[in-house]
């Protein structure tokens, strides 16, 4: 299959999913970028090697925002995921799950795995708000409760993987009380 054949299934399985006409809109335009940066480098789409495919996420990273190129990678990556989900190609040339590509500046940084892989946890959740279609500033507003949630359990001692639910009770009333005292 050709890669605009491929990118037609893609946007016509997004519809069928449910997805918003804008959030097509934006997944075809990162899908024709890609294209084109594929018959520039005359490159096959099935057969774009990892190296190849994350000097191009770099260089685009480098000439454009943050959130742009972060959306980009992951449309990039949906695609990649549906065409080895649907075996239109064996193997994609980016990591499909729990993929910490681009993580390095990452605001919720890990320090020494003391969070257990909360701040990854959290970046996956925020690609996949956007993914969805969300707003950067939910994205954001969601990052900063959660960054807070991370500090507590550091504080406290505790992985996020053995969290109670007195936990996030006590964690909540404390954080509306510092809500309520910054008012």
């Amino acid at each position: 299959m050709d890669y605009q054949h491929a990118v037609e299934r893609y946007l016509r399985a997004l519809a069928a999913d449910g997805r918003s006409e804008k959030t097509r809109k934006n997944h075809a335009q990162a899908l024709s970028h890609y294209g084109r940066w594929l018959v520039q480098h005359n490159m096959h789409w099935k057969t774009v090697s990892t190296t190849a495919f994350q000097e191009h996420l770099a260089a685009f990273a480098s000439t454009h925002s943050v959130t742009y190129a972060r959306n980009y990678r992951i449309f990039l990556t949906k695609f990649y995921q549906r065409a080895v989900y649907c075996k239109w190609i064996p193997q994609a040339p980016v990591p499909l799950h729990g993929s910490q590509q681009g993580r390095k500046g990452s605001k919720h940084s890990e320090s020494n795995g003391v969070d257990g892989g909360l701040s990854h946890a959290i970046d996956d959740f925020g690609d996949h708000l956007l993914a969805q279609g969300r707003s950067e500033e939910t994205v954001k507003n969601y990052g900063y409760l959660l960054g807070q949630w991370a500090n507590y359990l550091i504080v406290q001692h505790k992985r996020w993987t053995e969290v109670e639910l007195r936990d996030l009770a006590h964690f909540l009333r404390q954080y509306r009380q510092s809500r309520m005292s910054t008012r």
